[in-house]
């Protein structure tokens, strides 16, 4: 249960007839409004609503400023919980503990999917290994030849 404090109010969240839509949204306004604890707070809310709501996790991943609050969410214990660390982790700068899991991720049968691939180029790419990151960005190119999602990171690279 999550109770939000904003100056002389409080609302507690837990009763609310907000599904998991709703508190997206909300926290995406709580997030514009520059109230990030009170953001963070909705946004780990409406996950444990709708643990696949891929737009709440890349918000909350936004909010996240370095691990030891990326420590503290009480997140929901669902797999894309995985795939929002890698994601925030690769954002933080945290290549290694990306890469761990991304790789865990592509042993545990996501070996095609083009978005853990980009990443995983991507995570080369920060730790300055360009042979790599071009090999895997070519494999990307050939089971996906009309992708354009970090097709300017690619083109940086080459």
């Amino acid at each position: 249960m999550y109770t939000l404090h904003s100056n002389s109010t409080s609302r507690d969240l837990g009763d609310t007839d907000m599904d998991a839509w709703l508190l997206w949204l909300y926290g995406v306004v709580l997030k514009r409004l520059d109230l990030t604890r009170q953001s963070v707070d909705v946004l780990c809310q409406a996950l444990h609503l709708q643990p696949l709501h891929w737009g709440a996790w890349l918000e909350l991943a936004a909010l996240i400023t370095d691990r030891e609050m990326l420590s503290t969410l009480k997140l929901p214990d669902h797999w894309m919980r995985k795939l929002f660390h890698a994601h925030t982790y690769l954002e933080l700068q945290l290549n290694d503990e990306a890469l761990e899991i991304y790789t865990s991720l592509q042993d545990a049968g996501f070996l095609h999917s083009t978005y853990i691939m980009a990443q995983v180029a991507i995570t080369h790419h920060n730790q300055r290994d360009v042979d790599q990151a071009v090999t895997i960005f070519k494999e990307l190119e050939a089971v996906d030849p009309f992708r354009l999602d970090n097709l300017d990171t690619y083109s940086n690279l080459l």
